[in-house]
């Protein structure tokens, strides 16, 4: 532990580091053998070195902010609304496979195989069912992800967005 002490004009002086960058050449040795063994590979590194230092005088370790004639800001409260909830529909047709709308359901939807099958027999049944609810960006998402997979398969799969 270093001791304060006091130069000539009388203020304290405190013991301080400074750390520094430097740059060092790195020569190495080639490992390759033949003619070309006798060449030396070199490459610069940086690393940190210490210099000691010393402060005299008055630290100050706050910074000083105007004066702003004494008026006081206050910090406005942002509230965050929810996002909008989008209803993912899926609708019946006669071409699409009952297997095909089930995969849609897990892949796309991740909805579990028993999930899946009900919402499969309410399409079938009622002519449209509700494959999930999502914020619009998620559904529209979804919503495509759904239809380019029933396209590269040749299935007419309507998939449409309702606000909730």
């Amino acid at each position: 532990m270093s001791i304060p002490f006091a130069n000539l004009s009388g203020s304290l002086c405190r013991p301080l580091v400074l750390f520094v960058w430097k740059k060092k050449t790195l020569n190495t040795k080639n490992t390759k053998s033949g003619p070309q063994s006798s060449r030396r590979k070199s490459r610069e590194i940086f690393q940190t070195d210490t210099l000691p230092a010393y402060v005299c005088g008055k630290i100050n370790l706050m910074a000083e902010f105007p004066e702003h004639g004494g008026d006081v800001l206050t910090e406005s409260e942002t509230k965050l609304e929810k996002p909008k909830l989008f209803k993912v529909l899926l609708h019946n047709d006669d071409f699409t496979t009952m297997e095909f709308v089930v995969f849609v359901l897990s892949y796309v939807f991740q909805r579990d195989e028993a999930e899946s099958v009900a919402i499969m027999l309410k399409v079938h049944n009622q002519g449209v069912g509700v494959a999930g609810v999502y914020p619009y960006d998620i559904a529209y998402m979804k919503s495509n992800k759904t239809m380019n997979l029933a396209k590269s398969r040749e299935y007419p799969l309507l998939c449409t967005l309702e606000e909730e």
